[in-house]
């Protein structure tokens, strides 16, 4: 099935089928503790609303602290790995401190080869985006802004969120066709 995304873990990884992928860097993404996991959701979420091959019931999110909102696909079981990916990386952001860790969401394409007495699936993948991400030291006293969170920290989310803007409307030529089955 197109457009079927793949999480990976803080360590990144790929699998086969990567050749003709297209990658994306996103900008270093440094936030405290407090605010990570609103802003992996908020990046992972936006990457998986743009790139949604199918049908999408966009979401509305509030994430107050930064002072901003984003998109997600209305999709539980997205959701669900999203939240069980942003654990992970947690887990070893605790276990690494100030070191800074990979994210990265991949989407591929399902293909089934006939070989000789069975099918074998293959995944082609056509789209990594990989977000380092460093978590800021200890937690800024109450003078930051508005919303909350360090002035810092909403500039490199926004920062790494424009850049995800600007890759979803610029590179759209190497997606696959959708293809109803």
């Amino acid at each position: 099935r197109a457009g079927r995304p793949g999480l990976r873990g803080a360590r990144g990884g790929g699998g086969g089928g990567m050749s003709n992928c297209e990658v994306v860097e996103l900008p270093l993404l440094e936030v405290g503790l407090e605010d990570v996991k609103g802003a992996l959701r908020a990046v992972l979420h936006s990457v998986l609303f743009a790139r949604a091959l199918g049908l999408a019931r966009p979401v509305d999110v509030e994430l107050p602290r930064m002072g901003l909102a984003y998109v997600e696909c209305g999709d539980p079981g997205v959701s669900r790995r999203v939240e069980e990916k942003i654990g992970q990386f947690l887990q070893w952001a605790e276990r690494h401190p100030g070191k800074v860790a990979q994210v990265s969401l991949a989407f591929f394409e399902k293909r089934y080869k006939q070989s000789w007495f069975s099918k074998q699936e293959e995944r082609l993948f056509w789209e990594r985006w990989n977000v380092n991400v460093r978590l800021a030291g200890a937690p800024a006293p109450a003078g930051g802004t508005a919303g909350g969170a360090p002035l810092e920290a909403r500039r490199s989310l926004g920062g790494v969120l424009d850049r995800v803007a600007q890759v979803v409307n610029d590179r759209k030529d190497h997606i696959p066709p959708v293809m109803n089955s």
